[in-house]
């Protein structure tokens, strides 16, 4: 190596690429890169495969085609349709192309062919802003074939579906026969629309499917705001949630302030337990107890501190059959419905005992387990009444969200075309 070699070969190693080390250690997004640093088709194919993405391989390369008309239709559908119908669209050499490598060169400002700069620049913020869309799509379904929504649905539910009842008059109680509260309504989340499993991470600094907890959840709405917090206590009493399995970072509570209700039900009870009070003046003193919390900023930046209510993330174990296992079963059929030559019943049986212990997890060996989330929210009619219109409301909430995910996503591509106001630097 030659003097001068030698001086290019270590400012080469001590040259970073800082844009991609914000992302490895500094907590960026990746999301949030201007561009992608790639240099030549083999860098680009080579990324695609360490993605987990062989474009060598026709399952994988039509996979990476759907998420793009996916990504292409978010995009036209809730990010810009006044300016897609507008005209200010991807180019055609985007809309045409032939690999998911060109979509990243195209993303660092390479190409494979001499092109005007305007053209290059216009492939480079569109090609940026679908792979934003096509990255979030892609752990979205990682995230909906590992968690078997529907089993998780009916197991969650079941439990908070023992404490749901109506009495005689069709009040509808929660509790038990003995100790219970009258609702205002229970309502089920039975699982987000893809759409907005979508918009939600576009906007979600860390842009992470795996945090997605509120796929399933609970929303109780009591009468009372005193009752809010016997709710809670329910949660536990009747076994609906552990606590143990609550994501203490993700308890939330700007309905009631617990430490002046704490004090007032302590000083009503001493005076129920001395018969100061009886348990009508009890329950009347109850009705006028009023500690709300002061409203303050939401660490969701789109949540009005209007909306109040008591959150909590929950965590169930759940059980569900083995998907790897489910031939045995159609095997196990075929054997019992079908007439067959001894020479292939034979073989076939001799499949179905070899395989019968390969999996030892769950009754008889063909179930599998997992930690799965819900939310769960309470509050009261009131509150819910005011979370139903103004800045509270989930149109306005729903808005603020697309407002944030186009200025993330398509900052450049509005920007470039007099969309300034709608759109910053990304």
């Amino acid at each position: 190596m030659t003097e001068d070699e030698e001086y290019l070969a270590l400012a080469r190693q001590w040259s970073f690429p800082w844009p991609i080390m914000d992302v490895l250690i500094g907590g960026k997004s990746p999301i949030d890169l201007e561009k992608l640093s790639l240099t030549s088709d083999a860098d680009a194919r080579h990324f695609l495969k360490s993605y987990g993405y062989d474009p060598d391989r026709p399952d994988d390369a039509q996979r990476l085609h759907e998420i793009f008309i996916e990504a292409t239709n978010f995009i036209e559908c809730q990010l810009m349709p006044r300016e897609w119908a507008q005209g200010n669209k991807p180019p055609e050499a985007l809309i045409s192309h032939h690999s998911a490598s060109d979509l990243l060169l195209w993303a660092s400002g390479k190409n494979s062919e001499p092109q005007d700069s305007k053209i290059l620049h216009r492939l480079q913020i569109w090609s940026c802003a679908v792979l934003r869309v096509m990255h979030t799509i892609a752990h979205i379904d990682d995230l909906q074939r590992l968690n078997k929504i529907d089993g998780a649905k009916a197991q969650i539910m079941g439990r908070f579906q023992k404490a749901l009842f109506r009495d005689k008059d069709g009040k509808l109680l929660f509790g038990n026969k003995v100790q219970h509260i009258e609702l205002e309504k229970f309502e089920w989340k039975t699982s987000k629309t893809r759409t907005s499993m979508i918009l939600k991470l576009l906007h979600k600094p860390a842009n992470v499917a795996e945090t997605i907890y509120d796929l399933l959840g609970v929303r109780i709405i009591t009468k009372k705001l005193s009752d809010s917090m016997i709710a809670v206590k329910f949660l536990r009493q009747f076994y609906l949630v552990d606590f143990a399995n609550i994501h203490p970072s993700r308890s939330r509570n700007n309905l009631i302030d617990t430490l002046q209700f704490h004090a007032h039900v302590e000083t009503l009870r001493q005076m129920l337990i001395s018969k100061k009070i009886s348990p009508d003046g009890f329950r009347e003193m109850l009705l006028y107890m009023n500690t709300p919390v002061t409203p303050r900023k939401s660490s969701n930046p789109h949540s009005s501190k209007q909306y109040r209510s008591i959150q909590l993330t929950c965590r169930q174990r759940v059980r569900y059959p083995d998907p790897n296992l489910t031939w045995n079963d159609k095997l196990r059929n075929y054997l019992s419905t079908n007439q067959c030559s001894p020479w292939k019943e034979g073989i076939l049986r001799e499949i179905l005992e070899l395989t019968e212990g390969w999996n030892h997890c769950g009754e008889n060996g063909r179930e599998i387990s997992v930690f799965f989330p819900f939310e769960v929210q309470i509050l009261d009619k009131e509150a819910a009444m005011s979370g139903e219109k103004g800045e509270a409301s989930h149109q306005v909430y729903k808005k603020a969200q697309i407002r944030s995910a186009r200025r993330r996503i398509l900052g450049k591509v509005l920007g470039s075309t007099g969309s300034s106001s709608q759109g910053s630097k990304i």
